[in-house]
């Protein structure tokens, strides 16, 4: 055992004491440096979990990510399209496009809309018996009606095309009696006028082109 002093207080100590016994000071001599082991920290662990936490989360983000495109697959492209058949139209400025798909075209290829022109629509209504009021139909959808003495003109844009001009009686109409509608072709390739006198008779509604 040798002496050595004491680096805090100068008093002469043990170089095995790990501490001064004067003041109390620890002093590191060389053997107790031998025997000195410095606290281990859990820095690889900390790394590893620290390293773990970008990969949760990419996941997370392409977990969501996955079921995102699986909810737009089974839901967004459903069909939310609107035939518009049997829905009303207003009257006025309406335009009528043909809805039927050409023979030679499968459904699948995109239909090119129609040039559309202006008809000028003049309807005259005269009444000899019960019915008051005739309803006007373009291509099965309601457009307008119009009552007993009175003439109307309507504007309207129609597509490149033929089209069904439907007048019915409003009271008592049935599909099966053809005495309480009457239907007519209009083919249209440019702007015109067109002019329809309707008669309700005893023998049923009729309609004259002017």
């Amino acid at each position: 055992m040798a002496l050595i002093k004491c680096p805090n207080c100068g008093n002469q100590m043990s170089d095995k004491a790990a501490a001064c016994p004067h003041c109390g000071a620890p002093v590191l001599s060389k053997s107790n440096i031998a025997n000195y082991s410095a606290p281990i920290t859990n820095t690889t662990a900390q790394k590893t979990s620290s390293n773990k936490t970008p990969v949760i989360i990419g996941v997370c983000i392409a977990a969501a990510a996955i079921i995102g495109v699986l909810v737009f697959i089974l839901f967004g492209n459903k069909d939310l399209s609107d035939n518009n058949q049997g829905k009303p139209y207003p009257s006025g400025d309406t335009t009528f496009v043909p809805s039927s798909t050409p023979a030679n075209q499968s459904p699948e290829t995109p239909v090119k809309t129609p040039k559309t022109y202006t008809v000028d629509m003049t309807v005259n209504f005269k009444n000899e018996i019960r019915a008051k009021t005739v309803d006007i139909l373009i291509d099965g959808r309601d457009f307008a009606s119009i009552s007993d003495g009175k003439t109307e003109t309507y504007k309207i844009a129609l597509g490149e095309g033929t089209h069904q001009i439907e007048f019915r009686r409003n009271e008592n109409y049935d599909k099966s009696n053809p005495k309480t509608y009457c239907t007519i072709s209009l083919n249209v390739t440019f702007d015109k006028s067109v002019k329809y006198t309707v008669e309700q008779t005893f023998s049923g509604l009729k309609v004259n082109i002017d």
